[in-house]
């Protein structure tokens, strides 16, 4: 997550994993994991 949000131009991490759970819905993490 870190390289990722680095790239898009986000401050730090965890900033971009609170706004990617405002507009997905769920957060990064759980995105991630298989679906079982």
């Amino acid at each position: 997550m870190t390289e990722i949000a680095a790239s898009l131009g986000f401050a730090t991490p965890n900033y971009a994993s609170r706004c990617f759970k405002k507009f997905v819905g769920t957060s990064p993490k759980n995105i991630s994991k298989p679906i079982s």
